[in-house]
């Protein structure tokens, strides 16, 4: 008999539609969008920023690791000491300029010779820097104040330059007030174009010098010298916590009692009776019990070479050695030295900034002090007698004894060569002045072989008349 429920079930398959991909294109900038003039940005410049939480945040981590961290306040205060430990030397060929710039530099409210390490400190702690000034009318005499980079709400750019900030905008105050600051430029406003002069007319609240240190071409503030270790930073203060823990737990010991042959109940009773030894007591028992100190064995050794690994990481975006944070590591006074060169080749960028950034500020100050209430030139060109120089301390003791040996061998080598017709005089001085550079003096091969050349034509001159005895009157000639 046929059986309908052995007959195999017809599924029909449920096709699904394909779908194609379909979508648009929105403009990423609001503004863009909408074609307002003047805010059309050819950088697209903000896209490499922290956002705003996360720059207050590296802000704040930064100043509390520099407080609470030792390796942290090293790695900010070593850079300081290497560029300013010996002070600066500020000076001008103009005596009036001279006269306003050290005016300026220990005026009782700028205090600049008290003030600029923790200045330079902070600039590569918290990654920027704003001083507002404010210039006397009458005399032109300019003091210098200091905005906290965490009241700093905007940093305004050149639409037309991304590399020029034109402007500061504060956060506001507990009455709602911004304050907007323009950048100071020794230059006109002329320098700028078009929209950047309109958007600065609106900066009605001072002026300011804003400078920054690890901000990228596109981006528009900058980020502190140690956010790269911040969080290895916080890794580590927590991994030595947990070494004095460790060694908390290594003191511990538990005295463990075996007595053999005994039931549950008799151990029970044992331990209702049972004290721990004092220290330098005498415990007598027979062979059925046996007590022994037991202390855990947790592998503190493993451990300190973790820490170690996590501190060099740390340190490492400083490019400075293990041997500068107390721990010595596998070093010899060779590799030492050797490991200093990239640091001080760091160090030095930094050098070349500061000493661009102070005499851009001592060059304001002398502007203003010679024209109080005058526009500020558009070039500079004529003005060199004004320019103010700082000179910063050697970061490092030279060998001299090494380098002078050097001098010694190239001077030797430079007058066989000149003498076999094999190199000419100026390329000789000028190689003998790369070595002499070594030990801090410069050479000028052109300037140098015009003064040699006159001193051996003024010494033969002498040698000359000094050959001729003047005669004496009345003297009679053998």
């Amino acid at each position: 008999m046929w059986n309908p429920f052995k007959e195999k079930e017809i599924v029909t398959e449920r096709v699904e539609p394909i779908l194609e991909a379909a979508g648009v294109t929105v403009g990423e900038s609001f503004r863009e969008a909408k074609g307002e003039p003047g805010y059309t940005k050819l950088s697209d410049t903000g896209k490499r920023d922290l956002n705003p939480v996360k720059h207050r945040k590296m802000q704040e981590m930064a100043s509390l690791l520099w407080q609470k961290s030792p390796l942290a306040r090293s790695m900010s205060e070593l850079p300081v000491a290497y560029l300013l430990g010996e002070g600066l030397k500020i000076s001008a060929k103009d005596p009036e300029v001279d006269k306003a710039i050290n005016s300026f530099w220990k005026d009782p409210i700028t205090r600049m010779d008290i003030t600029l390490p923790r200045r330079v400190r902070d600039l590569g702690l918290l990654g920027e820097q704003c001083w507002p000034v404010f210039v006397n009318k009458m005399n032109g005499h300019v003091r210098m104040a200091n905005l906290d980079p965490s009241r700093i709400a905007t940093v305004l750019y050149d639409p037309d330059n991304s590399d020029m900030p034109i402007g500061v905008i504060s956060v506001s105050n507990q009455k709602g007030i911004q304050k907007r600051y323009r950048t100071i430029v020794n230059g006109s406003e002329n320098v700028f174009g078009k929209v950047a002069q309109s958007i600065r007319k609106t900066l009605t609240d001072g002026d300011c010098f804003y400078f920054d240190v690890n901000r990228l071409s596109e981006a528009t503030r900058g980020t502190s010298d140690i956010l790269p270790s911040l969080d290895w930073l916080i890794a580590l203060d927590r991994s030595m916590f947990g070494e004095i823990e460790r060694v908390d737990f290594q003191r511990a010991y538990i005295w463990d009692v075996l007595i053999k042959g005994a039931s549950q109940d008799e151990i029970e009773a044992r331990a209702k009776k049972t004290r721990p030894p004092a220290p330098g007591s005498v415990r007598m028992h027979n062979e059925s019990e046996e007590w022994n100190a037991v202390s855990p064995d947790i592998k503190a050794g493993q451990n300190a070479e973790h820490v170690r690994t996590i501190k060099n990481y740390a340190a490492g975006s400083t490019t400075m050695p293990e041997h500068w944070f107390g721990g010595g590591g596998d070093v010899n006074r060779a590799t030492a030295e050797s490991m200093h060169e990239p640091v001080f080749k760091r160090l030095s960028v930094r050098q070349t900034y500061l000493k661009h950034v102070l005499e851009q500020i001592l060059l304001f100050v002398a502007l203003k002090r010679l024209d109080p209430q005058g526009e500020l030139p558009d070039d500079l060109m004529g003005l060199e007698d004004l320019m103010p120089t700082v000179e910063f301390p050697e970061m490092t003791s030279k060998d001299v004894s090494r380098h002078s040996a050097a001098l010694q061998q190239i001077v030797v080598s430079c007058v066989m060569a000149i003498d076999n017709g094999l190199l000419s005089k100026e390329k000789a001085v000028s190689m003998i002045g790369i070595i002499a550079k070594q030990i801090g003096i410069e050479i000028n091969p052109e300037d140098e072989l015009r003064t040699a050349k006159n001193e051996i034509t003024t010494e033969k001159t002498k040698d000359f008349y000094s050959d001729v005895t003047p005669k004496v009157s009345g003297e009679v000639e053998e």
